[in-house]
């Protein structure tokens, strides 16, 4: 994937605006955060199929079914992922804004069964990973990331 001229910028700002917004399924959910980063720095929508068609946890858990042919969260970013030729790189080579996937606690008891306890997250712009909170953004500075890929 190509970024756009300036995406640094439209991030940071997008990330100042988003900060302290709480979680809530088909908006400011973990899988909307990145999608949304992501068309930020791309121009490119990768959860379009996603957007307006969920607003609670199993809706959004079905759609990730289908789509993935399998319904979790890492099964549906390797399958994002492999739609939009993104390449799977080392954590080591993690630059701001690449994707991740990564170990959690979900708050939600049934979003962490249905999860397997993984959800996704963007290299900040210093060192952690930034991901969808209960109540904000949170960075998580040692996290404990299953894949990574290049944005």
């Amino acid at each position: 994937m190509e970024r756009v001229d300036g995406w640094a910028a439209k991030l940071e700002n997008y990330l100042l605006g988003r900060h302290d917004k709480a979680f809530e399924w088909g908006t400011t959910d973990c899988c909307m955060f990145v999608g949304d980063s992501i068309r930020i720095i791309t121009g490119v929508d990768v959860i379009e199929y996603f957007r307006g068609k969920y607003n609670k946890i199993l809706p959004a858990f079905a759609l990730m079914k289908v789509y993935s042919d399998g319904g979790t969260i890492q099964e549906t970013w390797e399958r994002i992922a492999e739609n939009h030729e993104m390449e799977q790189i080392r954590t080591k080579d993690l630059l701001p804004g690449d994707l991740v996937t990564m170990k959690a606690e979900a708050a939600n008891p049934v979003a962490g069964r249905l999860s397997n306890g993984i959800t996704v997250g963007i290299q900040s712009f210093t060192t952690g990973i930034l991901s969808q909170g209960p109540d904000s953004l949170v960075l998580s500075t040692e996290p404990d990331i299953v894949s990574a890929w290049k944005i």
